[in-house]
């Protein structure tokens, strides 16, 4: 996997307060009312923490659409944004 230069996010505490030392409580995309509140056409995954925050990505910095996750694990290297509504339930 080829190396990507980013900004060091050590400093920032907001960050580290959200996700430092959380647990992924729930997994799932996103529902038609929460899509379609956003503006976007496609379902992004959402991770549910501990603490009650919602994390999911997105297009771009501007919230434009849904994004896809890139992993290191084998077995999936892209859990994809969903279109359409496909009905996927974790």
């Amino acid at each position: 996997m080829k190396k990507i230069k980013t900004k060091n996010w050590q400093g920032n505490e907001d960050i580290k307060k959200i996700l430092l030392n959380r647990k992924i409580v729930g997994v799932r995309y996103m529902d038609k009312n929460e899509v379609e509140g956003l503006g976007w056409y496609k379902q992004a995954i959402v991770l549910i923490l501990d603490n009650g925050v919602r994390i999911f990505p997105m297009s771009d910095n501007e919230g434009n659409n849904a994004g896809s996750l890139a992993t290191t694990d084998k077995r999936l290297k892209t859990i994809p944004a969903a279109r359409d509504f496909e009905g996927v339930v974790f």
